[in-house]
């Protein structure tokens, strides 16, 4: 499933690289709510993370010609994404602290949808709180798009044992984590 997802999202590229635009919708179908949760990781606000999703597809729209066919598409994907995401937050200065994330909730004018979804982002926040840089990419590599032992041992260079071993404590950390909260 992964490789397959891997080789559409590549095929997809080379696609909108032609100036064929409907391969971006199909790129926002396929993986538009693993982009967000991603987004999810530096941003508090929704329009944030939806803005920096759409400069991705703008950039990925007129820069699909740097893709390189065979590659890891998620790969070049998320780390587009991120460097937008550092790139916003180096630029604009502003991080929100849980305590106004809290305080944020308890307004009377938030409808349940929003509470919801700032449970959500503040129990992940919490979660990715606990968690190093490398950490954080392997949970969204492993968890969220799925991706293999062997895929990822891949684009760290690592062998698959380790990148086995470390997801394996990772997942017994945010096991005994979640059972706390």
């Amino acid at each position: 499933m992964e490789r397959e997802l891997n080789e559409i999202l590549g095929d997809l590229l080379i696609q909108l690289a032609q100036k064929n635009l409907d391969a971006l919708d199909e790129i926002h179908r396929l993986i538009g709510k693993t982009l967000y949760t991603i987004g999810n990781k530096y941003f508090y606000q929704k329009a944030d993370i939806e803005n920096t999703v759409h400069d991705l597809y703008y950039v990925i729209s007129k820069k699909a010609h740097k893709y390189k066919p065979g590659s890891n598409a998620c790969a070049w994907l998320t780390t587009i994404l991120k460097n937008l995401a550092k790139n916003r937050l180096k630029k604009e200065k502003r991080i929100c602290s849980l305590t106004e994330l809290n305080a944020m909730r308890s307004r009377v004018w938030m409808n349940e949808e929003d509470r919801n979804y700032l449970d959500q982002h503040l129990l992940i926040n919490e979660i990715f709180k606990q968690l190093t840089p490398y950490e954080k990419e392997l949970v969204v590599y492993h968890f969220w798009f799925r991706f293999s032992y062997n895929e990822i041992a891949k684009i760290y260079n690592k062998p698959k044992s380790t990148i086995a071993s470390q997801i394996s404590r990772l997942e017994e950390r945010l096991r005994k984590f979640y059972k706390k909260e």
